[in-house]
Order: structure tokens, then C-alpha cells, then sequence
């Protein structure tokens, strides 16, 4: 090779790829839209997608996916165009300390075991997502 960092070869393969992967979060996005759309839904809330490569602990394989694939200002913006067609309001939020308060009783008060969320307040045991979707959407 003459001192080229990238074959035609390879970039075509670049290429495809990034082809394949705008179709694919296209449709997924269209789909979402149009069905958030014919249930009535107005406003839908994205989380911060971007810290989501400083804290996984995939394995080799899908951290590489992650860091060198995922594209997720591309994907939140498709969402945002989208959902602009329909009337429909794109905010992001920030997820972090989400999962602190109890959505139920609103106490500090909590301990978290791995996944699992408890308010020693209310007794509520539940999965920590939830609590945190929960405690956004009341935000």
C-alpha cells in the first residue's frame, strides 16, 4: 500500500455499515413515533444518553460497539426531527440521582442493593429504573 492509513476497501465497508446502522435507528425511530403518535402521547423524555460510554462494563466486544459504533447525537436528534413532524415535544433529561428519592412518599431515606431500590420510609421495593423513570416523570 502507498503509506494509507485506510484501504477503498475498508472505507466502503465504513460505509455500508454506517448505512446500515441509519436505517436501522431510522425505522426504529419512525416506528416509535407514529405509535406515540396514534396513542395520544405529546411529550416524550429522553434520558442523557452520553454518559453511557464512561460507565459500562460490558465485555471487549460491546465496549468497542459502544465507543466506536453507537451514535447516540445522531439518534437523538432523528428523535427530535421526527417528533417534531407530529407535534410531538422531545426533551432530554438527565437521569443522574434519579433513583435517590422514593416517587412514592418523595423520603431520602433509601438503601439500593445492586438493581433493587428500598425506602425504608414507605416499605416500596422495586427495580432502581423504575424508580427513576417514575421520579422524572413526576419532575
Amino acid at each position: 500500500m502507498n503509506g494509507a492509513k485506510t484501504s477503498r476497501r475498508l472505507r466502503r465497508l465504513y460505509r455500508i455499515r454506517r448505512r446500515r446502522f441509519r436505517h436501522a435507528v431510522n425505522a426504529m425511530v419512525k416506528t416509535i413515533i407514529e405509535d406515540a403518535h396514534q396513542l395520544g402521547v405529546s411529550k416524550i423524555i429522553l434520558g442523557d444518553l452520553r454518559g453511557i460510554r464512561m460507565n459500562n462494563n460490558h465485555n471487549g466486544k460491546m465496549n468497542s460497539m459502544i465507543h466506536n459504533f453507537w451514535s447516540f447525537r445522531y439518534t437523538v436528534q432523528k428523535f427530535k426531527d421526527k417528533a417534531e413532524e407530529y407535534g410531538i415535544i422531545v426533551a432530554e433529561v438527565d437521569e443522574r440521582e434519579t433513583s435517590t428519592t422514593c416517587p412514592r412518599c418523595e423520603s431520602d431515606r433509601t438503601v439500593k442493593q445492586g438493581r433493587l431500590f428500598r425506602c425504608l420510609s414507605c416499605g416500596v421495593e422495586v427495580h432502581r429504573d423504575v424508580v427513576g423513570a417514575l421520579n422524572i416523570r413526576l419532575a
